[in-house]
């Protein structure tokens, strides 16, 4: 046996397979809609924010964070996806859009 192994998990292909998501393709923020099959999902399919003795600490913040954002946003402007090219992931030590993804900002 080799003296050290790699081991590498993907969060994107965990996130993509059809046996943790209901809909892989579908951009959804919560993607623990019900599964496939009968089968319940693993309980850490979906890594936002890590899994597992490891998961980020400030996981409950960053979700209050965030809501709490687009809702104040969202009170004073209207939002509209801008047509474009397709949106191709780009993966570097996160996954983001390669070229962004623009909106139209309308006031309220």
């Amino acid at each position: 046996m080799p003296q050290v192994t790699f081991f590498l998990l993907s969060p994107y292909l965990m996130h993509h397979d059809a046996r943790f998501v209901h809909e892989p393709e579908a951009v959804c923020p919560h993607p623990d809609g019900p599964p496939p099959t009968e089968a319940a999902p693993a309980r850490d399919a979906s890594l936002p924010l890590g899994g597992g003795p490891r998961q980020c600490l400030g996981e409950g913040f960053a979700w209050m964070e965030g809501l709490l954002v687009l809702a104040t946003v969202a009170q004073v402007w209207r939002m509209a996806l801008v047509t474009g090219p397709p949106v191709e992931p780009w993966g570097l030590v996160t996954l983001r859009p390669k070229q962004g993804i623009q909106v139209h900002l309308a006031r309220r």
